[in-house]
Parts: structure tokens; C-alpha cells; sequence
């Protein structure tokens, strides 16, 4: 099996991970309205969420600081590389839409008000770094393998 074909498969496996993690987040919001067990179970989850480690400063703060360095190392890898397919601009867009997404489910208020919050704000945090992870082997793929 060739390279290409290999991340191809895993490209689209780490798609079909990220799309299932977010769908099922906010599909968990929908089966709270319509199945008390569920509803009881995300309420007592999110209250268990809400005295941890979830929704501390410190938790806040690594995923600020974590989002701002790995955009800023994205940006600069980027902007003084003189090659850049359009394949790895358009997931680097991708990144940033995420991550911007993270940011607005951990501060907007319509998502807070979701009961499953904290499922939609782990979900999104995890495919960020999906995403970040997906860039980061692209971009040492690129470098393994210089385009002529």
C-alpha cells in the first residue's frame, strides 16, 4: 500500500471520528429532552463536571493557551513556508474554524445552556486537537517529502 493511500484512510478516519464526536454531543442534548434517563444522567454528570476539573480556570486557561500556541505555530509555519498546497491550507482553515467553534461553546451562552455542555465542550476540544494532530502529520509528511 502506498503513503498517499494510507493518509487517505487515515484522514478520513480521523473525519468520521471528529463528525461522531460532535454529532453524538449534540444529539445527547436531544435525547435529554425526550428520555428522563438520559436527562437525569447528563444532570447529574454535568453537576459533577461543574464542581471538577471541567469548568476550573486552570482547565480554561490550558485550553486558551493551548489553542493560542498551536494557532500561532500554524500561522507561522504558513505564512514562511514558500510551498503550501491548497489541501493544507484548507485544513489549516479547518483548524481555525474549529478552534474558534471551542471558543464560542465555552463562552456563548446558548451552549452553556444546553444540558450536555460539557459533552459538547469535550467533544469539540477533542476534535481540535484531532485536527491540530492531522496538521502536524501533514505538515511533517510535506517536509519528508519535498513537492518539486
Amino acid at each position: 500500500m502506498s503513503e498517499k493511500l494510507i493518509y487517505k484512510i487515515f484522514y478520513g478516519l480521523m473525519l468520521m471520528i471528529q463528525g461522531l464526536l460532535i454529532s453524538g454531543s449534540f444529539m445527547l442534548s436531544h435525547l435529554a429532552k425526550s428520555k428522563a434517563g438520559v436527562m437525569r444522567h447528563i444532570y447529574t454528570k454535568r453537576l459533577v463536571y461543574e464542581t471538577g476539573f471541567l469548568y476550573s480556570d486552570i482547565f480554561n486557561l490550558f485550553i486558551y493557551v493551548f489553542l493560542f500556541i498551536s494557532i500561532l505555530i500554524l500561522t507561522i509555519y504558513l505564512y514562511n513556508k514558500k510551498t503550501t498546497n491548497l489541501f493544507e491550507k484548507f485544513q489549516a482553515f479547518i483548524y481555525f474554524i474549529t478552534s474558534l467553534f471551542t471558543l464560542s461553546v465555552m463562552k456563548n451562552d446558548f451552549f452553556i445552556s444546553f444540558l450536555s455542555h460539557p459533552y459538547i465542550l469535550i467533544a469539540c476540544f477533542l476534535s481540535c486537537v484531532i485536527q491540530f494532530l492531522f496538521l502536524i502529520l501533514l505538515l511533517f509528511e510535506q517536509k519528508k517529502s519535498p513537492q518539486k
